[in-house]
């Protein structure tokens, strides 16, 4: 059985590092969603219909009906923010919404991208190696569906 788990988890381990330090550098120092950004405080909205769902590393993980979630830690900074649906148009610094064309990623952001799948999605992230950010957006059919901000060391 341990033999097993090595088998499957050296190479998961490899092609992980592989990603980070194959990707190119791209600047995310001013990256942000509707102008929430990493490592600041934050403080839930609470005329807005939301869950809070903890996590064993004692960081908190808000989760509004418009599709979007922050995730803070437990100084209350912001570790990860996610958007899920188009909902309130949440938009990147660059303008990308849900629903934009691949293509769109690529005007803004360039092509310094890694490329990866999950759960039946295309994945393309940008890696802030400075400030230890990635910025993805999954998409499916070509459409971006989900745009995920948050901490590298964050998985």
């Amino acid at each position: 059985m341990k033999v097993k788990w090595i088998f499957y988890a050296v190479p998961i381990f490899i092609g992980a590092i592989l990603l980070f330090y194959l990707t190119h550098h791209t600047d995310l120092s001013t990256e942000n969603i509707n102008n929430l950004t990493l490592d600041v405080l934050y403080f839930p909205v609470d005329n807005l219909n939301h869950s809070v769902d903890p996590y064993s590393d004692g960081s908190v993980n808000y989760t509004y009906e418009d599709g979007l979630q922050v995730r803070v830690n437990q100084g209350n900074e912001v570790i990860r923010i996610w958007v899920q649906s188009p909902g309130e148009n949440y938009k990147t610094e660059k303008n990308i919404i849900i629903g934009d064309r691949v293509s769109k990623i690529m005007e803004q952001y360039g092509d310094h991208d890694y490329l990866r799948s999950e759960q039946g999605s295309t994945i393309y992230g940008y890696i802030d190696r400075k400030l230890n950010y990635r910025l993805e957006f999954w998409t499916n059919d070509d459409i971006i569906y989900t745009i995920r901000f948050d901490q590298k060391r964050l998985d």
